[in-house]
Formats: C-alpha cells, structure tokens, sequence
C-alpha cells in the first residue's frame, strides 16, 4: 500500500485497503463501535459514509493512479470492484424512491397510488421477507418472550424500522443527493476537503438536539413534500388529497427525528418517608450485628452468625467473605451516620491487624478459621469465591478510606444516625427535639458550624445521660455514639472549647483594627467544615496568624493581656489539634498502604486452569491440589472473581467469554441460570460491581427477582431465599 493510494484522496479505507491486501479473517480481534444516539448524529455519519463510498468510483475504472499519479492498472478484482458499486448503488436507492414518488404524481403513466406504492413495497420488502419467515418458522405458534428492559425486537422492530424510513424519506434522499454532488465536486473539480471527518461522538456533542434544530436541519423533507403537492395539483388534481397527506406526514419527520433523539430518562423511585424509616431501622439493628461481635474475643473480625432459635448463640467462625464483609460494613455504618470517622478507622485497624498475622496461601486467606484462636478449621482450604469478594471488599474500602480523607469530620449523616438509635430507643417523654434540630441546623448548613455542632452534641449527650429509664439497650448506644463524636472534637477540633470564652475585643485601639480583623478570620475559617486532609493546613494558617496578631499586640500601647492570653491558649490547643490530626491522616494513609498490600498480595493465578480458561473452585491444601470442578456460570458471585483477576491482568480476558451464559424461561421472561438460583448467587457482585441498564444482566436482576416471588408466594413463605 506504501505507493499505491494518492495522498488525501480516501476517505472510506477500510474497504480499499481490505481489497488491496486481501484482509483474511482475524478471529483474535473484536471491533466495537456504538451507535449513534441522536438523529442528526445519525445522518451526518450517514453522510460522511456515502462521501466516502463515492470517493472511491475511480476505483471501479480498469485504470487508477498511483501515489506518482502514474496511471495503471487497475489491482483490484471483480468481487472488489463489485463491492465498491454496490455501496454506490445502496446510497442512490433513497433518491431513487424519491424520485418516482415526484414522477408518479407528475409525468408518469397510471394513478400515482401505484407508484407510491411501489415505492413503499421496495421500503417494505424486509418487513414482508421476515413475515414470511415467521408463518414458515411458525413463530406465531410460540409464546413471545418478554422483558424487564425496554427492547423492540422482531416484527415489530422492523415495522417501526419502515414506518422511520418513510418518515425520513426526502430528507435521506436530499441527504444523499448533497453527499454525491458535493464529492463529486471534491473529485473531479475542486480536490479539496476530501478528508473532512468528524466523529458521531463529536457530532453529538456539537449539535443542538432542540425541536427548532430539527425542522432547521431537515427542512428539505418539508420543500420537497411540497414539490409534490404543486405537481399534483398542476398536473393530477385527482391525486391532490393523497399529495397533501404525505405533506402532513412528512412536515412531522422532524419533529419524530427530534422525539426518538431524546435522551431516555430513568424512572427514578422515590421512597415513602415512612418506608425509608423502616429500611434506615433495619441497617441499624444489622449494624447492631458487627458492633457487638467485632470485639477483642473475636480478634475484631465477624463471626459467620448468630443462632437465636433454637438458641445456639454465636458460632466462633468466619469466611474470607465475612471479614470483607464486616470491613464494609464499617464504612458502611460510617456511611449512614452511626459511627464517626474516628471510630471507624480504629475497627478497620483492629481487623487488618488480624488478617495481616491469620495463615494464609499465596497471600490467600483460608477458607474458614476459628474467630477465637485464629486457627484455621480442618480441612484447610482457599476457596476461590472467597479470596475475589474479600479482595473486592478490599479494594472498595481503599476507595472509602480515600472518601473519607476528602469529607469533613461532621456531616448530616452523623444526625441520620442518631436519630435511626434513638428512634429504636423509643425513650417516651425525652425531649431533645431542639437539640436535634440544631444538629441539623449545624451539619445541613453549606459551611457548616462546628461551635454550633459542639455545644448541641453537649445539650443533647447531658439530656440523654440524665434521662432515667430502665435498662436499655438502645440508650446506651445513643450515649456511645454521642461520647465517640465527642471524642472527636476533643482530639481534632479541641479549640472550639476556647471560643466559649472569647474576650472583649472592643478595647483594641482602631488604629490595630488589623488584629480585630484576623482574630475575625481565624473564628471564621476555624468553624467552617472542611476536608480532614485540608484541616492540617487550615490550622497552620490559623497559628501563623495568632502568631502575627501576638506580635501586633506586644508592639502597641496598651493592656491587651486577657487577649494575648486567650491567643496563646487558642495556639496551644490549634497545635494540639494539629497534631492529632496529622497523625490521624498518616495512620489513615498507612492503613490504606496495609489494605494495599493485602490485596497486592492475594494472587488468582494459582487458582486458574489455563487449560479450562476457569477458575477452580479452589485449591485444597491437605491434598496440595485443585480442586476439579469449576465456577464457569456468569452469573455467580464467582464473576467479580473473574472481573478482578482480569483487571489485574492475572488471567487473560478470553476467560470472561468462558463464563456460560445459560438462559432459562419463567413465565416467558428470560433469564441466566445460577448453580442453585439464590438470591445470594445472583446480587452478591451487585454489592460493588456497576450494573448496565438494558444488558444481560441486568434482564437477569430484574428477571431473578420476580421468580424469586412467584417462588415464595406459591409455598407461601418470604420470598429472597439465600
């Protein structure tokens, strides 16, 4: 090819170049291209195509030029040169069915129904071969499939199919007319702007998507509707009614151009209030699980459960699966307002610590260990669905512990879960209503207030503490949220204490107005929320300034003695802060390089049959071998396994197509099979792993949870079964 294309003359390679070296097969390779969302996107992709296709006519000739401009002999063969026609031919097809249309109800012979219909037989013929192939096939027969996501397939899909290109048909045949010309202007006159290109994705955000853009844009359909009323009515009045129906029809292109363009908006469910209340009740009584179990006996990790009935009390085990678990679970509960920051990162700590010292293999933790003396229960094993969620769950909770470095120490949330407690507290006739709302009042502002914040956190902790009930657990709880938030003003924000004695400052001569306007700014940017990884830098900011206004006050006149004392009490307790705070967001930083290193060190390979191009189930310690059975469903929890080890370029991504994509058929909804059909099974990876509107999968979630009804509801039991 190096000689034999002139330079800026090709538009359309792809073809030409298949037809030059005689492109074979590529079966290693897979291309995607999306397609256009928009209308206008559409038909200037369409636009370009055909430029590009009638770019290539000197192609079809026995002689072409060369890179040298010699003209020779023409390399391409038939079967090419057959090609390169029958593109050019498929773009005249639109101007063509045009064209009798106008004819028909102008010059030519018989009624002009004919010919429109003829027309409308040529653009209908695909829409009469897939009917004849439905009676033939006996479809008709068959139930119709249904589905959850909204799809147009079948029939129906190329009915619409014709009923648009009728719509658009002046437009798309004014759309060609002007491709061809203008090419071949470029061609054979002008050779400039051959390779004007634009990319459907740029085209779509370039262009306008409003009504009045449409009937701009496609005012073609319109002139050339028209066109045909004048002819009809010069020259076959009888015709006219039929000439102003299709003026009717397609002076409405545009506007359905503009309806199927738009973009489909998501059906957003909004929750009762009361309903939101219950779910927010039973994420704290869950949370109530990991607070209490997560303890020093446990070696802060979860056990598996907790057996009420027959009391059997906790069972002193847990999974891979339970300990990613119960990390998230704590950034969860911090999620939801029902630990601080602080506490958070300290039950994260006590867990890592734990995992780091449990036996492990290639970095994988066993199947099953004893949560009281660490040991690992016999037999020994490293199962491969529990090493992927736990390395997932790590891999979240980095991510999490990020958040958490860029989110202020007092949010709204924080109140959301207070008041989910104390609503389970069901304390009659306590009233901390005015507390609460200055919570809010605190938490919700833009900026927030965090001297606010403090003295309503002492309110309502001195209403609760004093309140006397009968042994609860629920107001215990309420009293060990508000002492752990407590604790942390006192270890990051300990200045705010100072702000409650601030000094009369009225004294200050004006001529030192200046220090009247820092000590303004110091209150000011100290009592806004902020990032915790910015708060080192906003105290430091905060005691250069003390220290700037401490040397104001020594070189002027005057006894300025109860503010340099408050200053310096201030300074001393900004360092404090300070210094708390640093040390915080390193512990947070080496705790997210340890949660690194856990994952990093957790390798699927081993655990892979490149053979099978799946994974085992696991890997069999006593007996030093895998195991010979295999996750090979996609959908399983198996598949974030899968997903992760690719990522991490582990396994090769062929192996994802290996997953089997089974479907099986419950009241005509389709679906993918799972091993045993649980709940479980199928919405485990939908914990972390985005899911895609209008996929596979996404049919298959919608599709699980109404057999998981009907399931429940014929043996009358709830339905969700894990």
């Amino acid at each position: 090819l190096e000689k034999a294309i002139p330079e800026n003359t090709v538009l359309s390679h792809d073809l030409l170049e298949g037809s030059y070296v005689r492109t074979g097969l590529a079966t290693d390779l897979e291309l995607i291209d999306s397609y256009p969302s928009k209308f206008n996107s559409y038909a200037s992709r369409l636009h370009r195509w055909v430029r590009g296709d009638w770019q290539l006519l000197p192609w079809i000739f026995g002689t072409v030029c060369n890179r040298q401009g010699k003209r020779i002999k023409n390399p391409l063969n038939a079967l090419s040169r057959w090609k390169i026609i029958d593109n050019i031919r498929r773009s005249l097809v639109m101007p063509c069915l045009m064209l009798v249309i106008i004819l028909g109800f102008s010059i030519l012979p018989g009624s002009a129904l004919f010919w429109l219909g003829a027309s409308l037989f040529t653009l209908a013929f695909p829409l009469i071969a897939a009917g004849i192939d439905y009676v033939i096939k006996g479809s008709f027969m068959v139930g119709k499939i249904k589905h959850h996501i909204p799809v147009i397939s079948g029939i129906k899909a190329t009915f619409f199919q014709i009923v648009l290109m009728f719509l658009f048909l002046p437009y798309q045949a004014y759309l060609m007319i002007n491709a061809i010309i203008v090419t071949l202007l470029r061609v054979l006159v002008t050779r400039k702007g051959m390779l004007e290109w634009v990319t459907a994705a740029d085209v779509e955000r370039g262009s306008k998507n409003s009504l009045e853009s449409y009937y701009r844009k496609m005012k073609s359909s319109i002139i050339l509707a028209v066109i045909v009323v004048i002819l009809a009515f010069a020259l076959k009045p009888g015709e006219a009614g039929i000439s102003l129906f299709l003026l009717a029809v397609w002076s409405l292109s545009p506007l359905v151009a503009f309806h199927i363009s738009k973009a489909t908006e998501e059906t957003v469910v909004t929750l009762h209030f009361n309903d939101i209340k219950e779910l927010r009740r039973i994420a704290r009584k869950t949370w109530r699980y990991f607070e209490e179990f997560v303890n020093f006996k446990n070696h802060f990790i979860v056990p598996d459960n907790y057996q009420e009935d027959p009391s059997r009390g906790i069972v002193y085990r847990t999974s891979p699966t339970n300990i990613g678990l119960g990390l998230l679970s704590t950034l969860a509960a911090r999620d939801f307002g029902y630990i601080g920051t602080l506490e958070m990162v300290d039950i994260i700590c006590n867990s890592v610590s734990t995992v780091e010292k449990m036996e492990k293999w290639n970095g994988h933790l066993l199947n099953w260990y004893d949560t009281r003396t660490l040991r690992p229960l016999k037999p020994r094993y490293v199962s491969t669905v529990d090493s992927g969620n736990f390395v997932c769950y790590l891999i979240t909770l980095i991510h999490g512990l990020n958040e958490y470095l860029e989110s202020p120490l007092v949010d709204i949330r924080l109140v959301n879960g207070i008041q989910d407690t104390l609503d389970l507290a069901s304390l009659e006739n306590l009233d901390v209503k005015e507390e609460l709302n200055l919570l809010h009042k605190a938490a919700g502002a833009e900026e927030g207030d965090l001297r606010l914040w403090s003295n309503a956190l002492n309110r309502f902790y001195e209403k609760i503490k004093a309140f006397s009930v009968r042994r609860s657990i629920w107001k215990a709880k309420v009293e060990k949220m508000t002492k752990m938030l407590k604790r942390e003003l006192d270890e990051f924000m300990s200045w705010i204490d100072v702000f409650n004695e601030v000094p009369d400052i009225s004294a200050i001569s004006p001529e030192k107005g200046q220090v009247v306007q820092m000590l303004g700014k110091i209150g000011d940017d100290l009592n806004k929320r902020m990032p915790l990884r910015d708060m080192p830098e906003v105290y430091k900011n905060a005691i250069n300034s003390i220290n700037e206004a401490l040397d104001l006050l020594k070189s002027s006149s005057g006894d300025f003695g109860t503010v340099q004392s408050w200053l310096f009490s201030l300074k001393e307790r900004l360092e404090h802060s300070l210094l708390h705070t640093e040390n915080f967001i390193e512990r947070v930083n080496r705790l997210i390089k340890r949660v690194k290193q856990l994952s990093d060190a957790t390798e699927f390979s081993p655990l892979y049959s490149s053979k099978k191009q799946l994974f085992s189930i696991g890997y069999n310690i006593e007996e030093n071998r895998l195991t010979n059975s295999f996750y090979d469903l996609l959908a399983s929890e198996a598949r974030q396994t899968s997903y992760i080890a690719i990522a991490r370029g582990e396994v090769p991504p062929k192996h994802w197509f290996k997953l089997g994509r089974s479907l099986t058929t419950i009241d005509r909804y389709k679906g993918l099979v799972s091993w045993s059909g649980t709940m479980f099974e199928y919405l485990m990876p939908y914990l972390i792993m985005k899911n895609y509107k209008n996929t596979l999968l996404d049919e298959t979630y919608s599709f699980v949870i109404r057999s998981q009804k009907k399931y429940g509801k014929q043996r009358r039991i709830p339905w969700g079964a894990s």
